[in-house]
């Protein structure tokens, strides 16, 4: 008789965003078995550190899928890394869940049947289109420049800006394309100022963002800056001191509703952390709701068979409690996507905290 069942996860988890994904999970796996596990047994993690490398988040999965036969797994936080594994599910037929990584390059790899991969990550396309709506309605300015890296994540991203800003009034009067943030980064910049935009959008990870906004900071500018939803990293916004600076999240840790304190406030107590230190809010509250969406829908599958998992994850006929909100039909045979624009909100980033 099964007395586990086997959960993958799959990250970086010598990253923050890793690191928090990994958490959100073992939380929510904690809860569950907690409260009797999955179908009366134990849910079992199996752990797979995927380097931020595609070749490696390949070989991972490959072990999560021929070796351990996972029921399910969830994970990945780079586009790129997902990219290079996510044929191996569909072929496989084994529900993934990604929870962190935002590209909307990963709807490309939905299919129109059977298809085995959903989202509790939120496509950089609608945090694109949430934060234009977001701008027009809060600020008089117009001019936008736009500054991504050279990496497949930083040219979606700026294409996902494009079109957004296609059916704005806003007008992107400057782009340019960044390799390193060295000397190349100070003659970009320089460049831009002689455009004079009133908004710096910056498609890069945290750690890129985090050096630019400092030159920005050296060379006395002070537009608005707004970053991805990377910028909701606890080694950026809390060691920041660049202002004003904006981040389109689904969680922080301050301000939400009564459920959401609640899964703070586990997560602290889990985790032996300080109040507001987090390594990234959304990063954990969508990978802690992907885990309760996928034990829902083996519950009531009353089964481990990946068809038929699939298709209760398409038909969950009951609500789900999550940290980010309580989910009614999260999933349906047209749509893998869990968290829409309604679930996006503006963070602002001031004095080292994520506020409304």
């Amino acid at each position: 008789m099964v007395q586990e069942i086997k959960i993958g996860v799959i990250g970086p988890f010598g990253h923050l965003m890793g690191k928090a994904l990994l958490n959100g999970v073992r939380l929510a796996a904690k809860e569950i078995n907690e409260h009797g596990g999955v179908l009366g047994c134990s849910i079992k993690l199996i752990e797979k550190d995927d380097h931020g490398l595609p070749a490696v988040g390949k070989k991972a999965s490959l072990e999560l899928l021929e070796k351990e036969k996972v029921v399910g797994t969830i994970g990945f936080c780079q586009s790129a890394v997902f990219i290079e594994s996510a044929d191996l599910y569909q072929e496989y037929q084994s529900p993934l869940i990604v929870s962190v990584a935002a590209g909307s390059i990963i709807d490309s790899k939905f299919k129109k049947e059977k298809n085995f991969i959903f989202r509790t990550s939120v496509s950089e396309a609608i945090y694109a289109n949430s934060v234009i709506e977001y701008l027009e309605k809060n600020y008089t300015y117009k001019n936008i420049a736009i500054i991504n890296d050279h990496t497949v994540y930083g040219k979606s991203v700026y294409q996902d800006y494009a079109a957004a800003l296609a059916g704005s009034s806003l007008e992107c009067v400057s782009h340019e394309e960044f390799s390193s943030v060295g000397e190349e980064m100070i003659q970009i910049l320089k460049k831009i100022q002689d455009k004079k935009p009133e908004i710096i959008i910056l498609a890069a990870l945290s750690e890129d963002c985090k050096k630019i906004v400092e030159k920005m900071e050296s060379l006395g500018m002070g537009q608005l800056v707004v970053g991805t939803w990377t910028l909701g990293v606890v080694d950026f916004f809390s060691k920041v001191s660049y202002h004003p600076l904006l981040t389109p999240q689904t969680f922080i840790q301050k301000g939400h509703h009564a459920k959401g304190w609640a899964f703070v406030e586990n997560y602290l107590k889990e985790f032996d952390l300080d109040e507001l230190s987090m390594e990234a809010p959304s990063a954990s509250a969508q990978s802690y709701d992907a885990l309760k969406l996928l034990a829902a829908a083996i519950n009531q599958a009353k089964s481990t068979n990946s068809a038929e998992v699939l298709y209760a994850l398409e038909h969950l006929s009951t609500v789900i409690e999550g940290a980010i909100k309580d989910y009614k039909q999260p999933f349906s045979q047209e749509s893998h996507q869990a968290l829409g624009k309604d679930s996006v909100f503006i963070a602002k980033i001031i004095e080292g905290e994520l506020v409304y």
